[in-house]
């Protein structure tokens, strides 16, 4: 599966404080573009409907922020701490979280369009009814999570954690979960969920419990 890669600009405006700097641009719902920011901390801080195009947020802090209904394209994170921040229905477009903490955040009814994960805490997250079209999960951590009620067009994982997470009415057709775990996740009863996924026989023995039968 091929993900298109975000488009930074090679030239970027470093920007000090986020909050204050987004006010205006907000308020006359124009996009931020092409700036950096690194190193700041906000807490509860309302940052609803902000758009963002072409840039790069580093080391930063956004701890329980408000980013409802807000657009990110072309954007990378790095080493960002998002957690128990709402992003519910925000739209994500070419962007890469790489070694961020999202611990808890609400992604519900947001779109996910050609996005990396790598590397990437996103446990408890709550993606239920989330759509997802062309995005890697790699050597992230998705337990606990809510990912039910999805839609998902190439969704590929590796080296990836999905213990204890809902799967609730998404279907799992074509993703390989051979090289990452998952165990105890959360199905409907009818486990329609699992119809096409692909696990190895280890998997299988903790996806059989499901069903009510004992492996010896």
């Amino acid at each position: 599966m091929k993900i298109i890669k975000p488009n930074i600009p090679k030239v970027l405006v470093d920007v000090e404080n986020l909050m204050s700097y987004s006010i205006s641009f907000r308020e006359e719902d124009i996009d931020i573009e092409k700036i950096i920011v690194k190193e700041n901390y906000c807490e509860k801080v309302d940052f609803y409907k902000i758009s963002m195009n072409g840039t790069v947020l580093e080391n930063c802090k956004f701890i329980n922020c408000d980013f409802e209904k807000s657009s990110f394209v072309d954007v990378i994170f790095i080493k960002c701490d998002f957690s128990n921040s709402n992003f519910q229905n925000s739209y994500f477009n070419k962007c890469e979280f790489i070694s961020c903490k999202c611990l808890g955040i609400d992604m519900y009814n947001s779109s996910l369009k050609h996005v990396l994960i790598s590397d990437s805490n996103f446990q408890y997250t709550n993606l239920n009814r989330a759509n997802f079209n062309g995005v890697m999960v790699s050597d992230s951590d998705l337990s606990n999570a809510n990912i039910s009620e999805c839609t998902q067009k190439n969704f590929e994982v590796v080296n990836a954690q999905f213990l204890n997470t809902s799967f609730f009415k998404t279907m799992l057709k074509g993703i390989d979960f051979t090289n990452s775990q998952i165990g105890a996740v959360a199905l409907s009863d009818s486990l329609i969920e699992l119809k096409g996924v692909i696990i190895n026989e280890y998997q299988a023995s903790d996806i059989v419990k499901l069903l009510g039968v004992v492996v010896r």
